[in-house]
């Protein structure tokens, strides 16, 4: 029986391959994806109660005045755009359950939609799959139904992602000051995307450096989060050690580096492929190049974070 079934599965994964290859189903079968799970999105759990956060998030979005808004997103050691927006949402529309998750659902809804968008940079069958996957992910399907900041954060990186890989292939001072843009609202919306931001500057850098020099005005998008990081950092630095904020030390290094790069044995691999192809110039595929590469690594990412 296992004899058969070994022997079998050479001509099943041919068929999966060959059934892939035509043209209509892979679109067919992401506009599925995209389809059920927005249906999740809208339906599933609709009716569930507000936890602890989503509750904090109503509380800071129904202040009378905006002196106590601001003293709200100060004391929070989140970052401030996500609850500029639900501060201005709840004005016209409340802060009822359905209402405060509202945002979240608009914003997983238009994830998939932002990676179709990569078709023009990585090729149209890349960017369907990114789509479907970024539809079908878990985590962003949770993320849509919360009242919470990450469903935004899901999709300005997804947008920084995408908004990097034009500018690769063809860097000039718009697409740099667009992929800026987004990327310093993403660190606005969450400090982690500072990770994301960084690898992508790096990889400027490193592809490009003489364009990312001449679209240096593009780095003033970036002004805003300075100006606030230099406010709330104080408040960061109090936070830490309460709760389960706790002081890193030299001690926490393999865990900060495994929450960065992802586990460490995919890191490694990752890490041995790379590196060989950059010292001895192992090709990237030309359907693929630096752009489509970038998306590649931005994919990858979503998928291991």
């Amino acid at each position: 029986m296992v004899e058969q079934a070994l022997a079998a599965e050479p001509a099943i994964v041919e068929r999966l391959r060959s059934g892939l290859a035509r043209p209509a189903v892979l679109p067919a079968a992401v506009a599925g994806a995209l389809v059920v799970t927005a249906i999740l999105r809208l339906f599933v759990g609709a009716d569930e109660q507000l936890w602890l956060d989503e509750v904090w998030t109503g509380w800071i979005a129904s202040q009378t005045s905006l002196s106590g808004f601001a003293e709200r997103i100060y004391s929070d050691i989140n970052a401030p755009l996500y609850y500029g927006l639900m501060y201005l949402w709840a004005g016209p529309f409340g802060i009822g359950n359905a209402a405060l998750r509202a945002p979240s659902v608009l914003f997983g809804l238009a994830v998939p939609l932002v990676a179709l968008a990569a078709g023009g940079v990585a090729g149209r069958r890349p960017a369907l799959v990114w789509a479907g996957l970024l539809a079908c992910w878990t985590p962003g399907l949770w993320m849509s139904q919360e009242a919470r900041g990450y469903g935004l954060l899901l999709l300005l990186c997804t947008a920084a992602t995408l908004l990097h890989g034009r500018w690769l292939a063809r860097p000039d001072r718009a697409r740099a000051l667009a992929w800026a843009g987004v990327a310093a609202l993403a660190i606005l919306t969450h400090y982690y995307a500072l990770i994301l931001v960084a690898c992508q500057a790096a990889t400027a850098l490193w592809r490009r450096p003489r364009e990312v020099v001449r679209s240096w005005p593009a780095t003033l998008a970036f002004l805003p989060v300075a100006a606030w990081l230099a406010i709330h950092l104080p408040r960061l630095v109090e936070f830490t050690g309460i709760a389960w904020y706790s002081r890193l030390s030299v001690v926490a290094l393999p865990w900060i580096l495994t929450f960065a790069l992802g586990p460490f044995p995919l890191f490694v691999a990752l890490l041995g492929l790379g590196i060989p192809g950059s010292l001895f110039g192992l090709r990237v595929p030309r359907a693929l190049g630096p752009a489509g590469l970038a998306v590649a690594a931005g994919v990858a990412a979503a998928l291991v974070t």
